[in-house]
Parts: C-alpha cells; structure tokens; sequence
C-alpha cells in the first residue's frame, strides 16, 4: 500500500473520529490516490535561486533558455533554444492543464446578513444580525455576487461544488455539498447561480464539523481527476465547537488532508477578526499560507497572517467586495495546474527521459523554451522537472508563475531533441 493510501486512510480514521465527538455519520471509504507533485515532498511555483553563465544558456533565475550566441563555436549554435519545428523533433504535443476540484465551504450564519465595515461594525454586526442601511449590500450578497462571477470565468476543465454552513439555521453541519462538484460548464454555472440565489443566512457558524464531516470527507472520497481544494469562506468564529479537542481535530485533518494533496484555501470575511489565528493556521496546514514567514502561533486570537484576511476595511482599506473578488481571482490562479502529462512516442515505444523540451507560449507573445532544472526541488527550482515516476513534467519557479498568471497561455512538449538543462 502506497503511502498516499495510508494517509487518505488516516484521514478518514480522523474524520470519523471526529464524527464520534460530535455526532452520528455513515461510515465512508478511505479517498483515492493523490497525484504526485514536484518530488513528493514540495509544491511548485516558489521563485529559483542561484544564477551564473557557462558556455551554454545562461540561467536567468526565471527557468527559460538565453541563448549566449557570442560563445557559439564555429559551425552551429548548440545552445540555443529548441522550438517546436526544430529539425529533430519528433513529436509536439500541446500539453493540457490538469483539472482542478474546487469545493467552496461558505458561511451563512445571521452574520452574514449585516452590512460589512465601514457601514456597520462586527461588533454590531453579532449583536444585532442585519442590515443597518437597507440600500446596501449585505456581506451575503456581496458573497453570492463574487463567487458567481468567480467560478463562471474559470476555465472549462475546473470542476466547482458549494456547500453552506450552516445547514438547519442552528448548529447542524453539511456532510455532502449542496452543489455536487461538476465541470464549469454553462449548465452547471446555471446551477451554481440557482443555488447561491437560494441561500438565506441564518443561525451559528459550525466550521469545524462543517470542514471535517462535510469539506474533507467529501473531497477524500472524490474520484475525479485532477487536483482537490477546499475553500473555506467565513465571516466568524467557530461557535458550536469551540473546545480545544474540536478545535486540533481540524488542525489535524486539514494536516493529513495537505499530505494525500487536497489543499486547504481560508478567506476571513469582516467579523472574522476574532479568529484570526484559528483562520491563519489553519490556511497554513492547509498548504496555503501568504508567506513561509507568516504568524499562526500567536497566543492572541486577533493575530494572524496566513490566511487570506478581508476585515482591512475602511480608514483607507478597500472594500470588502474588492478584496473578496480579489481573494477568488488568486484561489482560481492557485487552482491553475503546472502539473502536466508526457504525451506516448509516435511510435509506441519508451520516451526518452533525455531527449524531452517544454515550450511555453504565452497568450500574447513568442514562445520560450523552458530549462529543465533537477539540481533543486521543486519549490526552489526554475524551470521543469519530472515527478517520481517521469510520468508527468512539473513546472516550477517563474515558469509555473508565468503559466497561473496566463490563463490563455499554452504548453507544449517536445520529444526527440536533447533535453535543455540549466548548468549546474
């Protein structure tokens, strides 16, 4: 048994131990494989280091071949980049984007039916649970508006489902989506639109056993392709299980939900303030953190960074309905794979390890080739690698950057020209 199998196994023991705390639940089976990224042991696109020139193609820290054509010998060039009807190519096969499974867990609890700061306080917001200006927006509606928009301009082979928490106006926790996870077809953009205009908030904010009996129970037992994310979207604290037992269980299950590969995504809406280090730490054993260095340990719940934290309104912050569409626009980056399949050799036989190119043609721009950079892992490298198996190629540094920041763009892989390396 592999070790992914053992930690989706892990999961599920957690999940049904936290099951046994809280409440009764059907057994469920233990979740598919995970893909394997970068080495296994780190994620891509983190910046390269390291640099220097040698008689070949500089490396630029940003993982793409510079052709150094002044130290070219005479006769031929034999460092310059490979393009896609280079003479030894054998095959070129544009490369697909891996899909991306994106469960929204979103909260609506009576909170979300205040208006957000600067119109209302949080703190009038809990104490009184609706709107204070009728003619603006309640942070609900601020809510439903983003992700519409959000999820039907993301690209076709992402597949989206939503689950609220609440689900009985009280305490009660979801354990299956409300929205079934399916491609962001027009259909299912329809559905999402249905669903979320359906929506009315009220009642407590269960995020715990929401997450673990709905959020990651759900996703370790999801069997399409393609990579898992839960995002997490709340404007407050946990108010049903609140115990540190229940508490560290979720720690625990979004740990081993990050090992099997099913990351962890927090948006901290206004009114979350109090949670701010639950929130954070959470984001960052999810996978997610903002920054290597950012502050989940504070012993003052109000502090934390990791997460993505939306309650900066008002006194020169921008609005919560900017810094919303701004958060779904960076999850549906995040969401975008640099995880890429070897395409089989025209003729049926092995690839050779050795003699594949990866070309990267941004959506506005000529194409470049793309070093392949196995002296670091992955979330220091710049350029591509294979993952374990030299089943898939993995881009990492700049060039992952560069392909999440340009939806439109594509990659290619070139097979029979000898691999370009960046000089060690």
């Amino acid at each position: 048994m592999r070790s992914s199998q053992l930690r989706g196994r892990a999961l599920a023991t957690a999940i049904l131990g936290f099951i046994g705390m809280s409440s009764a639940c059907d057994t469920l089976p233990a979740g598919p494989d995970a893909s394997v990224f970068c080495d296994g042991s780190a994620p891509c696109g983190s910046d390269g280091s390291g640099g220097g020139t040698v008689d070949g193609p500089t490396r630029t820290d940003t993982g793409f071949v510079v052709d150094n054509d002044a130290k070219d010998p005479p006769g031929g060039d034999k460092d310059a980049p490979v393009t896609a009807d280079a003479a030894c190519a054998a095959a070129n096969v544009q490369a697909p984007r891996q899909p991306a499974n994106i469960l929204f867990v979103v909260d609506r609890s009576g909170s979300m039916n205040c208006n957000p700061p600067p119109i209302d306080t949080s703190t009038n917001c809990e104490k009184f649970p609706k709107k204070v200006d009728a003619t603006k927006d309640s942070k609900w509606e601020i809510t439903r508006d983003a992700l519409k928009v959000a999820i039907a301009a993301m690209p076709t082979q992402n597949s989206v489902g939503l689950m609220y928490f609440n689900n009985n106006d009280s305490c009660g926790a979801p354990s299956a989506p409300n929205l079934a996870i399916a491609p962001v077809t027009p259909s299912h953009i329809s559905a999402v639109n249905t669903s979320l205009a359906g929506v009315t908030p009220k009642g407590s904010t269960p995020i715990v056993a929401s997450m673990i009996n709905g959020g990651y129970n759900y996703m370790n037992n999801l069997t399409a392709k393609g990579k898992r994310f839960v995002v997490l979207l709340t404007d407050g604290s946990e108010t049903c299980n609140a115990d540190k037992a229940s508490i560290d269980a979720l720690f625990s299950s979004a740990t081993l939900a990050t090992s099997i590969e099913i990351k962890t995504f927090v948006l901290g809406a206004p009114g979350s303030e109090p949670a701010r280090q639950m929130l954070s730490k959470l984001a960052y054993l999810g996978g997610t953190a903002s920054s290597a260095t950012c502050s989940y340990t504070n012993t003052d719940p109000t502090i934390g960074d990791c997460h993505v934290d939306m309650t900066n309104l008002g006194d020169g912050g921008s609005s919560f309905a900017t810094q919303l569409n701004d958060a779904l626009e960076k999850v549906s980056r995040e969401a975008l794979s640099c995880e890429f399949d070897i395409p089989p050799a025209n003729d049926g036989g092995t690839v050779d390890p050795d003699k594949v190119n990866v070309i990267f043609k941004p959506s506005n721009g000529p194409e470049e080739t793309v070093n392949r950079d196995a002296t670091k892992t992955c979330d220091k490298a710049a350029g591509w690698q294979y993952n374990t198996n030299k089943t898939k190629i993995l881009l990492c540094g700049t060039p992952c950057d560069k392909v999440k920041a340009d939806p439109l763009a594509t990659v290619s892989i070139l097979l029979g020209c000898a691999t370009k390396d960046v000089p060690f």
